[in-house]
This record gives C-alpha cells, sequence and structure tokens, in this order.
C-alpha cells in the first residue's frame, strides 16, 4: 500500500487506513480498547509501529463505519472525485488497486515496488493502550450477562 501511496499521492489520490476494531489485540500484547481515548492510543501506536506515510482514521467504539462499509475486516474501497465508490473488496489487494488506480487515471511510468519503500517497522511498545484505563478495569462482566436467559444490554454498554 506504501508504494501505491507513493505513486499515486503526486496524482492527487488521497489514502486513509481506518482503523476499526481488532479481532485479537492480545496477540500482539495490547488490550482492547474500551473507550475512544484508548482507541484513539492504538490508533497512535499503529502510526508508530507501521511507520507509514498514510493518514491514519479512527473509527467510532461501534464500529459505525466498518458497518456502514459491509462489516469487513480488511476492506478496501476506492472512491471516485464524486464521492462515488468505484472500486470495492472484501480484502485489500495492492495489485488489483494499482490496476484499478491506471484505469482510473493512468499508469504509473516507473512503478515503486513494496521492496522499495523504506518503511522501517518498529517494534510494538508495551507502554501504549497496553494498561487499563480506570474506565476499562471497571467494565461490566458481559460474558457472564450474555449467558444469562434473557440478556439485555446494560447502559454501561457490552457491545
Amino acid at each position: 500500500m506504501e508504494a501505491l501511496f507513493r505513486d499515486y499521492a503526486p496524482k492527487g489520490v488521497r489514502f486513509f487506513y481506518v482503523y476499526k476494531s481488532l479481532a485479537h489485540p492480545s496477540l500482539s500484547g495490547y488490550v482492547a480498547p474500551f473507550t475512544l481515548q484508548e482507541r484513539l492510543l492504538h490508533v497512535k501506536e499503529a502510526g508508530r509501529v507501521l511507520r507509514s506515510k498514510i493518514t491514519w482514521l479512527c473509527d467510532t467504539m461501534l464500529n459505525d463505519l466498518e458497518h456502514a462499509l459491509g462489516d469487513a475486516s480488511s476492506s478496501e474501497f476506492l472512491i471516485d472525485p464524486e464521492d462515488r465508490i468505484a472500486g470495492r473488496r472484501a480484502w485489500n489487494d495492492p495489485d488489483a488497486l494499482r490496476r484499478d488506480l491506471a484505469k482510473l487515471l493512468e499508469a504509473v511510468e516507473r512503478p515503486m515496488s513494496p521492496s522499495e519503500v523504506d518503511v522501517d517497522i518498529v517494534a510494538p511498545t508495551t507502554k501504549v493502550a497496553t494498561e487499563p484505563s480506570s474506565a476499562s478495569r471497571s467494565r461490566p462482566d458481559c460474558a457472564r450477562w450474555r449467558s444469562s436467559p434473557g440478556w439485555r444490554a446494560p447502559s454501561t454498554s457490552c457491545s
């Protein structure tokens, strides 16, 4: 994706990563965010670790954008200058996106290959968004409530 960004950003194409809920944050040593502030710390950490030049956007805690765009975990959307969806994939595919961009605009004379991108991925930190905040330490016991007959979400949210 970084190679595409470097090739097409000078042509006016804007790229965004949308940070949505992570399926298994603990696999990388993170605690699932419970508040928007905690999710924003995850976004900041993703930017730091991946060192991407692409702008990060953050979905709401209810994942409104993810739901509006079809609930795909690593989806890709190509929006044309008139704000219409010109391309959509359930899973991102940089090669297919490059072909789509070449059709919509023009092919890059000498496309950058991913191996040419100088992105130095760094190790995740153990200090950002890994310690539960006071809000997440007092989370409701959603698993217990969900297994109860007639369960309804409490006002403190079990999403």
